[in-house]
């Protein structure tokens, strides 16, 4: 493209050159090469002239440079990190914003399924399963995995068996997208979606109740203050990831003590929370424990 305005412009040049070199030059005639040269008419150079201009866009190919000079030279491509540079910030917050959506979608996928774990299990999950000694197993993730469409995944576990036996451990590198933030850098298997536990929270131990589920958690009648006032999953910061397949949570007992400081980090001004109602909110980093 920057050799189009040269190759316009000699287009008249070249053919008569060739013309004048193959034949029109004689031993006396050094200088005949010149003296019959048609130069290209003042049109065929007008046309091409115009002002210099040049814009850098961002589209949805990415970032593009459109440019028209009357002859091209290598000083306005030098100019083009310059304005790089001043769309930096611009594609950076897209970018942020664009993840920031991302990961709500997963943590709504997550509580469509935690939904409909409750509305087959007339329940929602315990923070984990457990043995018959009351040994912790493996997370809430794990069981409601044929709720987020990977009952194939699902089935390779066992169930009887610890999240890191020798068996399920295996498991831990095949964590679903759904439980990755689209801003984390943490290893393989590590998830930073994080559900908050304890008494008073969502997430409990397993407890009997004389229901048949294979783990027992709280059901929504539970949720004394409604909800859309209770938190089910917040996407913290890679500091709290865990892996995924491990039986702990976030207990809001810690919330209490720790502050609510290490939540936040992949955002600037806050984070994503998932409420017991299925909806997802972004809150600021200014609340506190309570």
């Amino acid at each position: 493209g920057m050799m189009y305005s040269y190759a316009q412009m000699m287009k008249s040049f070249g053919s008569m050159m060739a013309d004048e070199l193959g034949g029109n030059v004689g031993p006396g005639n050094p200088a005949g090469v010149l003296s019959n040269i048609r130069l290209p008419s003042a049109r065929s150079i007008y046309r091409h002239l115009g002002s210099s201009r040049a814009m850098l866009r961002r589209s949805g190919k990415g970032l593009e440079m459109v440019w028209h000079q009357t002859v091209p030279t290598p000083n306005l491509v030098a100019t083009t990190p310059v304005g790089v540079a001043l769309l930096l910030p611009a594609v950076q917050s897209a970018r942020v914003a664009a993840r920031r959506t991302q990961s709500a979608n997963n943590l709504k996928m997550q509580g469509l399924a935690l939904h409909n774990y409750h509305d087959t299990y007339r329940g929602f999950p315990a923070a984990y399963s457990t043995n018959e000694a009351g040994k912790p197993l493996l997370s809430w993730r794990v069981h409601i995995l044929p709720f987020v469409e990977q009952n194939a995944l699902y089935e390779q576990f066992h169930l009887d068996e610890p999240w890191d036996s020798e068996h399920n451990l295996k498991l831990l590198e095949k964590m679903p997208e759904v439980y990755r933030s689209p801003q984390s850098n943490a290893p393989p298997g590590m998830t930073s979606y994080r559900a908050v536990g304890g008494e008073g929270a969502a997430f409990i131990a397993p407890r009997e109740d004389g229901r048949d589920s294979r783990f027992k958690g709280n059901r929504m009648r539970n949720f004394l203050d409604g909800t859309s006032n209770t938190v089910l999953l917040v996407e913290a910061s890679d500091k709290m990831a865990v892996p995924w397949t491990k039986p702990n949570v976030l207990p809001i007992k810690d919330i209490n003590v720790m502050s609510v400081a290490p939540l936040f980090g992949f955002y600037r001004d806050g984070t994503n929370f998932l409420l017991a109602d299925g909806s997802v909110i972004f809150l600021s980093n200014k609340i506190t424990a309570d």
